[in-house]
């Protein structure tokens, strides 16, 4: 069994740990089954993103925080999250921010792309998506599913901008032209 390499294989297709007596081909076919283990990683969990991701799950404060600077900045890495949200850098921070990632990525609201030396992470859900999604959820919770009573208040507490106003007005009368039109075809 001279020349016959040595491999271990552990989770998944991942190559854990091999020795070599010869050829340096063997390596590169190896590096390719790793890469594409990669890719195949990230395709799956795309795909779980898109089709599995529940409606609307509840996140931390700490969860949140990581969220809205992704919707600021698309992707980015453990790093620059830890830069920004725990300055100085520490590795307590680096590991805190790590944990927050891993949460998100189980709840389908981050996914990973590994094509990188230092992994990049976005948000699979866009800031309004999500928004509505915990306003829905809020509605059901509190008004057996009607937003009326968190627009009035909204409304009355005065909380609301005049530009916020204004959009909202813009909103109102395009949905009420496109009801009337599709009652009167």
């Amino acid at each position: 069994m001279t020349g016959m390499p040595v491999v271990r294989q552990c989770s998944g297709m991942r190559i854990c740990r091999f020795r070599m007596r010869k050829g340096k081909r063997l390596r590169s076919v190896l590096t390719m089954i790793d890469r594409l283990s990669n890719i195949a990683d990230d395709l799956s969990n795309s795909i779980e993103a898109i089709t599995v991701r529940p409606k609307s799950p509840s996140v931390t404060d700490a969860e949140l925080a990581v969220l809205q600077l992704l919707w600021k900045n698309e992707a980015m890495t453990v790093r620059a999250l830890t830069q920004q949200l725990y300055p100085p850098e520490t590795s307590s921070g680096v590991a805190t921010v790590q944990k927050l990632l891993q949460r998100l990525e189980v709840k389908h609201l981050v996914v990973r792309d590994r094509n990188h030396h230092a992994h990049h992470f976005s948000a699979s859900v866009s800031q309004s998506e999500f928004a509505g999604e915990q306003l829905s959820d809020m509605a059901r919770k509190l008004s057996e599913g009607s937003l009326a009573p968190l627009l009035v208040h909204l409304f009355e507490s005065n909380q609301l901008t005049p530009s916020e106003l204004a959009d909202i007005r813009r909103l109102l009368d395009g949905h009420q032209q496109s009801s009337s039109r599709e009652g009167s075809s």
